[in-house]
């Protein structure tokens, strides 16, 4: 067998993904065995899920704290209140509900084996595990929330040097 992106060169290992033949140059150009097509779809899927996240933890810190905006500034301000009071509450609503995805996202790591506990009470019990990891999630989430932020954004800019195209 040759390798499937340069004909003349004998294949010395395989794609982990789709099984084409690599030779000695393309098979040592990643870490992991990979063609560039293949690879290039992993980095898109792992794009993606970070996008997800960034996009899922500004809606959930968005979305509230509007509809705190909205309420407060709709009612007459109570006497000795300022507009910066309202700003304030604003913010403190997105702090309370953005950190859920991220704190959400650091307790899968760990607590996926959690979920059975709760299946003895069928669907009842679910909504309850759902419920108490919602609530520990914003709290967990506000230390999680910048380290993801950071690590996030550090993995895109890696994701972005890799290079799909051979020299």
């Amino acid at each position: 067998m040759n390798c499937y992106n340069h004909a003349d060169q004998t294949a010395v290992s395989q794609c982990r993904d789709c099984n084409k033949g690599l030779c000695d140059y393309c098979a040592h150009f990643y870490q992991i065995p990979l063609c560039i097509s293949c690879n290039a779809m992993h980095i898109n899927f792992e794009k993606k899920q970070i996008k997800k996240e960034f996009l899922w933890t500004l809606v959930f810190g968005i979305v509230p704290a509007s509809v705190m905006f909205i309420m407060l500034t709709i009612s007459p301000l109570p006497p000795g209140k300022t507009m910066n009071d309202v700003f304030l509450r604003t913010l403190i609503t997105f702090f309370v509900f953005a950190p859920i995805v991220p704190g959400w996202h650091a307790l899968n790591s760990f607590s996926s084996n959690f979920k059975g506990i709760f299946l003895i009470f069928s669907l009842p019990g679910l909504f309850v595990f759902y419920v108490l990891k919602a609530i520990v999630s914003a709290f967990v989430g506000l230390i999680a929330l910048p380290i993801r932020a950071v690590k996030n954004t550090k993995r895109l800019k890696e994701l972005n040097a890799i290079p799909l195209s051979y020299n």
